[in-house]
């Protein structure tokens, strides 16, 4: 059984009542909720954190892909990438829903080397907070 932070559930509904006018009931729902399903505390819309979070499951699944081919040829570099991937999760994580969608929106690639280039490339030259975070903090720069 799953044991639950029931004071950081606690705090984070009434985070929802005050600075988003949620009623109790409704805010402790989505509290349990997001601790059940292990949400992240994206910010933005409803909308806008649902279109951002299929943004995050695709480029989830490059960098599976990713760090699927390198178990087979590059098995040194698996622990960098699954690194990468955690970190960028992370940082998502707790950025505002529009900024993942600027970064992730435009990448159609469909074979994980070009997907994770053009991530890359958006990375380098997005110049926001959520950017220079994943520069700094995944990459060093």
């Amino acid at each position: 059984m799953k044991k639950y932070n029931l004071s950081n559930i606690m705090k984070r509904a009434w985070e929802m009542v005050k600075k988003l006018g949620f009623g109790i009931s409704e805010a402790l729902k989505k509290a349990w909720k997001e601790a059940k399903e292990g949400e992240t505390r994206m910010t933005g819309t409803e909308k806008q954190i649902s279109f951002a979070r299929d943004l995050v499951e695709k480029m989830n699944t490059q960098f599976d892909a990713l760090i699927a081919d390198c178990k087979a040829q590059f098995p040194e570099n698996v622990s960098m990438w699954k690194s990468c991937k955690e970190g960028y999760n992370r940082i998502i994580s707790e950025s505002n829903a529009g900024l993942v969608i600027d970064l992730l929106k435009g990448i159609n690639e469909t074979s994980y080397q070009k997907y994770y280039q053009k991530l890359f490339f958006n990375v380098k030259h997005g110049y926001n907070t959520m950017c220079n975070r994943i520069l700094s903090e995944v990459y060093g720069k």
